[in-house]
């Protein structure tokens, strides 16, 4: 997860932001570019980790400003959310989705009782976590590009900005419902929860 939410997206970021001169001009003095010997590999590293962390801060934003907003317009059939925030709050009491919302909920739960569905439900966040931060990219290289009139690149990374956002909005979602599924299908409490409801 580390490798593909922070590494990839930090490693692209850092060959974008060499494209300013002042940036560049850093890099070159700091000895960035030289890629023999441990430390300088180890330096480059270290830049590309602490990069895809901003980028993973600043991407985590689009969950509240962008999947959230939009989430509802887009797939209008809520039942399958309705029914299990009903049934987290049969098995916790927690009525308040904001304190402890449904999703969390079946994280956790699919760690503690079914790890491997678990794992499953990972791999696709892992997946819309990547293509969130490769929106923050997108977004650095059409603002670097633009300012430099370079049209062209400028346009590639509007394309793969919004191919990234339908991207990450698509894997969250399927991570989610696969998170909500996994507890119905795999909670023995379940149907005592149908029949009482």
């Amino acid at each position: 997860m580390d490798i593909l939410s922070l590494f990839v997206p930090g490693a692209v970021a850092f060959a974008i932001l060499g494209r300013v001169p002042a940036i560049d001009q850093f890099f070159i003095e700091t000895h960035l570019y030289e890629y023999e010997g441990w430390v300088h590999v180890a330096k480059f590293l270290v830049l590309i980790y602490i990069l895809g962390h901003f980028l993973f801060f600043f991407g985590s934003l689009l969950d509240d400003w962008v999947y959230d907003k939009l989430k509802d317009s887009i797939w209008k059939n809520k039942s399958l959310q309705d029914m299990v925030v009903r049934f987290k709050i049969y098995q916790t009491g927690i009525a308040d989705g904001d304190t402890f919302n449904a999703f969390k909920w079946c994280s956790a739960w699919l760690l503690i009782h079914q790890p491997k569905l678990y794992e499953q439900m990972e791999r696709h966040m892992a997946e819309s976590k990547f293509f969130r931060s490769l929106v923050v990219v997108g977004l650095l290289a059409v603002a670097i590009f633009g300012s430099q009139s370079d049209v062209g690149l400028a346009l590639v990374s509007l394309l793969v900005t919004a191919f990234s956002l339908v991207r990450y909005m698509t894997q969250r979602k399927k991570s989610v419902d696969m998170a909500y599924q996994g507890v119905i299908t795999a909670s023995v409490d379940f149907k005592d929860f149908v029949n009482k409801s």
